[in-house]
């Protein structure tokens, strides 16, 4: 690995085959994964909202299928956004 520093004639670091070029001062180069992302945990929370809403309008009262179906659909979600949660809170703390 080639690292000309601040104190070499120029600024360039060579990390394997890319050549990182700076004005001044040092690069920080990571190559690891990136944190995870917020968005399909927010798109879940927003469906786990919206279908609690529908389930909770279009709830019968009458001992049906399809209460207990919409019932089991959003359990179902509410696992699914809990599993989410805990692996996005996870990856955020690596």
């Amino acid at each position: 690995m080639t690292n000309y520093g601040p104190q070499g004639t120029n600024n360039q670091y060579n990390s394997g085959q890319n050549v990182y070029a700076t004005q001044k001062g040092h690069i920080r180069i990571t190559n690891g994964a990136a944190p995870p992302s917020a968005k399909p945990l927010l798109v879940i929370l927003a469906l786990d909202a919206v279908f609690f809403l529908y389930g909770m309008l279009s709830y019968t009262g009458h001992n049906t299928s399809a209460d207990a179906w919409r019932a089991g659909i959003f359990l179902a979600l509410v696992v699914l956004t809990l599993s989410l949660t805990s692996r996005w809170i996870r990856g955020r703390l690596r």
